[in-house]
C-alpha cells in the first residue's frame, strides 16, 4: 500500500481542518535550502492541482462553502500517513493564492511556510549590545508571527552589537536570521511541521551518529547525481570581524532638513535615520527622546513667528528608538496649523573603528584551481580569534574538490533500505555509496526534500550536501580524545 498524502486547509481560521485530498489531481512540494551551502533555509512550497468543477475553489464565487476562506492566508498542511498509521508532516504553512482555471475545471493552491512571511517583513529591531544565538533566532523570528515552539541546539554563543548594520529600508527579517546563522557558522531552517530549527557547529561536526538511511547497493536510488565542483574550492579564505565600539561622546545623530508642518488633527510620522560623524550610517547608543525647547521648537507660523506652542499640550512628540533609526510622531491638537523649526536627535554613535581581517591560504590548492578567494564577513562577531579559526577550517576544508551526491531520486515507492523515505527530515544524514564514483558510505547532507504525485505516479528527490565526515575532538570522550590519531581539532 502506498503512504497517503493528505492536504488540509483550515478554511474558517478557527482551527478546523478540511480534507481536500479527494480533490487534489496533482501535488508537488519542496522544502529545505535553495543551494546546499546555505545557512539559512529558503521558503518551503507546495503546488496543488485541484478538482474544481463545482467551482469550489473559484475566487469571488460566493456559492462556494468555503467562499469566505478564498483569498485569505488560511492554515494549510500537507501530510503523509504511513500504510501500518501514523505518519509525518510534509509541509505546514498557509494559502498564499488561489488559482482557478474556468475552461478547465481545475484550480491550484500555493501554499508557503513561515519563511516567506520572514522574506517579506521589515527588520526593525532595537540594538542589543549582546544577544545569545537561541534569543537572537526567537526574538527575529517572533517579530513576524507567533512560532508556539521552536527546536534549537546552539553552542553557547553570543553575538556582540546586534543590529548595528542592519537597516530597516532595505534589509527583511530572514536577512537577519541568516546573518546570525553565519556569525556563528550554524544552520537555521525551517521543519515541515513549521517548526523553526537551528543547529550550531558542535552538532555540525558530530560524525559519528548513525545515519538515518544508507544509499548503495539494494537500496538504490532510481538516479543518483554526483558531482565535484571546482567553483566551491576556496584557498584563500578572509573573515572579517568587527571589534565594535561605541563612541563616548553623545553627538547629534540626525537633523531635520527644513520647518516641518504638522496640520491641525494631524499626528505626522518622520524618521530620524542615524548618521555618525561622517555621514555614515549607524546605529546607536542611549538615544534620548528629543527635548522642547534644546532638540525642537515649535512656532504659530513657518517663519517662527506667533504663538510659541513648544511648551503647550496642543503640541505632543512621541518618540520610539531602533537600532539605527528612530520613529518622531508629532501630534496637534490646536485649531491651526503648527511648524516645527527645527528638530534633532542626539545620542552615541556605534562604528566600527578598525575591521580585523583574518586570512589562511593554501598555495598547493591554487597550484590545481588557481588562487579562489572566499569572504565572510561577520559584523556580529568581535572575536579575531574566531575569524583566524574559521578560515583555517575553511581552506582544510574546501582546499580541493570532492566527490558528493547532489540529487537521488525514488520514484513509485516509499521504503528504501527498510526507511519510509516521507519520514526523512531536512538536515538528517544519509550515508552513500556508489562504486562508480568511489563514494564508500559517504556522509551527506539532506538538504531538501520535494515530493510529486499525480496520475502518472510519484517521485521522491533527496538533495545532498557532502557533510564534513572527520572525527574532531571531544575533550574526555573515549573514541573522540586521542587527538592526532582518529581526531583532530574543529573550530
Amino acid at each position: 500500500m502506498w503512504t497517503r498524502l493528505v492536504v488540509e486547509v483550515d478554511w474558517t481560521g478557527t482551527g478546523a481542518w478540511e480534507d481536500e485530498s479527494a480533490r487534489v489531481m496533482a501535488l508537488r512540494v519542496r522544502v529545505g535550502f535553495e543551494e546546499r551551502w546555505h545557512v539559512a533555509g529558503d521558503v518551503g512550497r507546495a503546488w496543488v492541482q485541484v478538482e474544481n468543477g463545482d467551482g469550489r475553489f473559484t475566487p469571488g464565487n460566493a456559492s462556494s462553502p468555503i467562499a469566505e476562506g478564498l483569498g485569505k492566508r488560511r492554515a494549510a498542511r500537507v501530510r503523509a500517513v504511513a500504510p501500518g498509521g501514523g505518519g509525518w508532516a510534509v509541509m505546514t504553512g498557509w494559502v498564499e493564492r488561489v488559482v482557478a482555471e474556468r475552461e478547465a475545471g481545475t484550480a491550484a493552491l500555493e501554499l508557503v511556510d513561515g519563511v516567506a512571511r520572514l522574506k517579506r517583513a521589515a527588520l526593525a529591531v532595537p540594538y542589543h549590545a549582546s544577544l545569545g544565538v537561541t534569543a537572537a533566532l526567537e526574538w527575529l523570528v517572533e517579530r513576524v508571527y507567533e512560532v508556539g515552539e521552536s527546536d534549537y541546539d546552539e553552542d553557547g554563543e553570543r553575538l556582540e552589537h546586534v543590529g548595528w548594520r542592519w537597516r530597516p529600508e532595505e534589509t527583511r527579517v530572514w536577512d537577519g536570521v541568516k546573518d546570525v546563522a553565519e556569525t556563528v557558522q550554524g544552520r537555521w531552517w525551517l521543519g515541515r511541521d513549521g517548526v523553526p530549527r537551528y543547529r550550531g557547529r558542535a552538532w555540525l561536526l558530530k560524525a559519528a551518529e548513525a545515519p538515518k538511511v544508507a544509499l548503495g547497493p539494494g537500496a538504490a536510488p532510481d538516479r543518483l547525481e554526483t558531482a565535484a565542483d571546482a567553483g566551491r574550492v576556496a584557498n584563500r579564505v578572509q573573515v572579517v570581524t568587527y571589534p565594535v565600539e561605541t563612541i563616548g561622546a553623545e553627538r547629534e545623530l540626525w537633523t531635520a532638513s527644513g520647518v516641518m508642518r504638522v496640520a491641525p488633527g494631524e499626528t505626522r510620522e518622520v524618521w530620524a535615520v542615524f548618521h555618525d560623524a561622517v555621514g555614515e550610517r549607524c546605529a546607536a547608543v542611549d538615544v534620548v527622546v528629543p527635548v522642547a525647547g534644546l532638540d525642537y521648537r515649535v512656532s504659530e507660523f513657518r517663519d517662527g513667528s506667533g504663538v510659541d506652542y513648544t511648551a503647550d499640550p496642543a503640541f505632543s512628540l512621541g518618540f520610539e528608538v531602533e537600532a539605527t533609526r528612530a520613529k518622531l510622531r508629532m501630534t496637534n491638537t490646536a485649531t491651526g496649523a503648527l511648524y516645527v523649526q527645527f528638530m534633532k536627535v542626539r545620542g552615541k554613535p556605534v562604528v566600527d573603528y578598525a575591521p580585523v581581517v583574518s586570512e589562511a591560504a593554501d598555495a598547493g590548492s591554487a597550484a590545481a584551481y588557481g588562487w579562489q578567494r572566499e569572504v565572510f564577513d561577520l559584523p556580529m562577531m568581535a572575536s579575531a580569534e574566531f575569524g583566524q579559526a574559521l578560515a583555517d577550517y575553511t581552506v582544510k576544508r574546501r582546499g580541493s574538490a570532492v566527490v558528493e551526491a547532489r540529487r537521488a531520486e525514488f520514484a513509485d515507492r516509499d521504503e528504501v533500505g527498510g526507511v519510509n523515505l516521507y519520514s526523512l527530515e531536512v538536515m538528517d544524514q544519509a550515508a552513500v555509496t556508489d562504486a562508480e564514483s568511489g563514494l564508500e558510505g559517504a556522509r551527506h547532507w539532506i538538504t531538501a526534500v520535494e515530493y510529486e504525485a499525480s496520475g502518472a505516479g510519484r517521485k521522491v528527490t533527496l538533495e545532498l550536501a557532502r557533510s564534513d565526515d572527520r572525527r574532531y575532538w571531544r575533550l574526555g570522550v573515549a573514541g573522540f580524545g586521542e587527538l592526532g590519531t582518529g581526531t583532530r581539532l574543529g573550530f
